[in-house]
């Protein structure tokens, strides 16, 4: 009897080591999984399961691995073997039968998909499979339905009226495709794969619409004393433009002002109007009252005789005589033009007092129509922003101004974006500021996290910062996402809680997305690389966050390795990927390499920082206050009275 007990002790105790090792051994296939060493993953998770057969989630977790290899045969069959451990389950129902479309069985794949939406009708990954197994299958009308369903689910999802838009066009309802098409651009403007056939662009106008000039009052708790030059129509990357005309006129009495010799040139008064050429002997100044001066070959300021005034720029053009693609622009403060050094062009810088300069920064960064509080958040970090670049900013520095007006910096637009609810914003927190010690905060913002906030020290370039570290953008969620490749799975293709996951504040297209590029796209994005045919896209290294840092590509020729963020994100379609929050599948339509490459993702920008559509979350469902919410993003800050 003793012996019988010993040896029921040691088969129990045999077993909780087996298990404990396939489960040490499932983790290890994790790690290896998110390090881009997919075959390697592959072996970890087929030793886990010698270990422990009945293992549903090393199944699942190897179904990622094959799909990530582009083995849709592979994939299924472990999908398969879940299902028999898990029965009945709606996502591994979905997934096998995304297996099966992969494998070209669509008639098969649509069985699964409907037997899915049996026991879950509702479920977002089976309804638009079920739509794209029956477009693909050539039941192309039959497919309306699942994403019309899809729709009405996600009312804001691009991509979901990008495939009714592709189903009505395979039906040879164009007018109805076209319709839903520039709905789908207007949910999602990145979706512009096709839109050169479709849209046809208009010609330029001889004359751009004429603005006029706007009634400002001054902001009463400027600090005129403290001021901030910006670089006006910079590109992405914060450079300069190659301007060569533009005509400008003042709402109030002005001086022109050599910004070498400090002289006054010229007066001018409301109503005229001035013009600024370019020319390889300098600039040229010429008003509708007669004046005109010549040569100018160092800065020339246009400045106003007191705060109440503006200039109105308009009609502004390139050296070429094209219309530059931006609208026209009214700004506080002065005007400054600048020769280039060489060639026939020049540049234009505008100074004013910070706080005015944020009042052309908040409705630009942050819709004017969310909650005050978080509004209020926003005009904090963007002062602080402001300072940090006015104070390190060499590079601009050599262009005569401390901030660009892009994305690069902070976008800026001037007196016509200022909009009453982001002005108070800016009064009511005058002079406040974000401090971490007695140290001013580096206070990164982006638009939308997607659910998890990056720490600045997965980037490289951005800091070890104590208070820029990763976590969930909800009070109690998982810092990181990515506990398995099936559970990541499920998250970038699910909707989940999150302070930014508001339809009220954004659409859904920025929370959660979906991209499909054709192989050609990328094959012409990347053709520096001379990869030949793209067959795979592979994750190398993700941060904590899941965002990821290094990316593999594949192709017939060589293989290159994509490793910086916006490198990532401009590289890998046509138009710029909205985050690094993605994993991406590749898509056959018949044997040979992938004709596509779908990315599923999350969030918009670079995620260190302030979420801002979380922000604006805080502040509309949990009643937070600016300093709790900048408290939040910014752990361990303190808001304080400007120094």
């Amino acid at each position: 009897m003793l012996l019988r007990s010993l040896s029921l002790l040691f088969l129990f105790a045999s077993q909780l080591t087996a298990a404990e090792t396939a489960s040490s051994l499932e983790q290890k296939a994790h790690a290896l999984f998110f390090k881009g060493m997919i075959s390697k993953s592959i072996q970890a998770y087929k030793n886990a399961l010698q270990l422990d057969p009945n293992a549903a989630s090393v199944y699942l977790n190897l179904s990622c691995a094959f799909r990530a290899l582009s083995d849709p045969a592979s994939s299924l069959d472990a999908l398969d073997r879940a299902l028999v451990l898990r029965p009945g389950d709606p996502d591994i129902m979905a997934e096998a039968a995304w297996a099966l479309r992969h494998l070209g069985n669509h008639s098969e794949a649509v069985r699964r998909f409907e037997e899915a939406l049996k026991i879950s009708p509702n479920h977002l990954n089976a309804l638009l499979g079920l739509g794209v197994s029956r477009l693909e299958g050539g039941q192309a009308e039959e497919s309306v339905p699942a994403f019309k369903r899809v729709c009405e689910l996600r009312p804001n999802f691009g991509g979901s009226v990008y495939f009714l838009y592709r189903a009505y066009r395979k039906i040879g309802r164009i007018e109805e495709a076209n319709q839903q098409y520039a709905l789908a651009l207007r949910r999602d403007w990145t979706l512009r794969e096709e839109e050169s056939a479709i849209i046809k662009a208009p010609s330029s106008p001889q004359k751009l619409p004429e603005l006029k000039l706007t009634s400002i009052v001054p902001l009463d708790t400027a600090d005129r004393t403290s001021a901030i030059r910006v670089g006006l129509w910079s590109s992405a990357i914060g450079r300069p433009p190659a301007l060569g005309v533009l005509e400008l006129e003042s709402g109030g009495p002005f001086r022109v002002v050599g910004t070498k010799s400090g002289k006054i040139l010229a007066a001018g008064q409301p109503g005229e109007r001035w013009t600024v050429r370019a020319s390889k002997n300098g600039l040229t100044l010429s008003s509708t009252v007669g004046t005109q001066i010549e040569g100018i070959l160092h800065g020339i300021a246009f400045e106003p005789d007191g705060p109440t005034s503006t200039f109105l720029v308009q009609d502004v053009r390139v050296p070429d005589g094209d219309f530059k693609t931006v609208p026209s622009r009214e700004f506080r403060g002065s005007l400054t033009f600048y020769p280039e050094r060489r060639g026939a062009k020049f540049f234009a810088v505008n100074e004013l007092p910070l706080d005015e300069y944020l009042l052309g920064v908040l409705p630009s960064e942050m819709p004017s129509i969310w909650p005050l509080e978080g509004l209020k958040a926003q005009a904090v970090i963007a002062r602080n922003y402001a300072l940090l670049k006015k104070s390190s900013m060499r590079a601009h520095m050599r262009n005569h101004y401390n901030i660009c007006d892009s994305q690069h910096c902070q976008v800026y637009q001037g007196v016509k974006a200022e909009k009453e609810r982001t002005n108070q914003a800016v009064r009511e927190t005058a002079g406040k500021l974000l401090y971490f010690g007695d140290q001013l905060v580096y206070s990164y913002y982006f638009s939308t996290c997607g659910g998890v906030v990056q720490s600045s020290r997965d980037m490289p370039g951005w800091g070890n910062h104590a208070y820029l570290h990763g976590k969930a953008d909800l009070e109690g969620g998982a810092d990181s996402a990515m506990t398995s490749p099936w559970e990541f799975n499920l998250w970038l293709k699910s909707v989940p809680a999150s302070n930014c996951n508001d339809p009220a504040l954004i659409p859904n297209s920025e929370y959660r997305w979906l991209r499909i590029v054709s192989a050609g796209a990328l094959e012409r994005k990347l053709r520096k690389f001379r990869l030949g045919k793209i067959k795979e896209i592979i994750p190398l290294s993700r941060a904590s966050s899941g965002r990821l840092t290094e990316v593999l590509v594949r192709g017939t020729r060589r293989n290159a390795v994509i490793k910086r963020e916006h490198q990532i994100r401009n590289l890998l379609g046509e138009e710029s990927l909205r985050s690094t929050l993605f994993m991406v599948e590749a898509h056959a339509k018949t044997s040979g390499p992938p004709a596509e490459f779908w990315f599923y993702g999350g969030g918009w920008g670079h995620g260190i920082g302030l979420c801002q559509a979380g922000a604006a979350g805080l502040a509309k469902n949990s009643n937070k206050t600016y300093e709790e919410i900048l408290a939040f993003y910014y752990e361990g800050s303190r808001v304080g009275e400007q120094k």
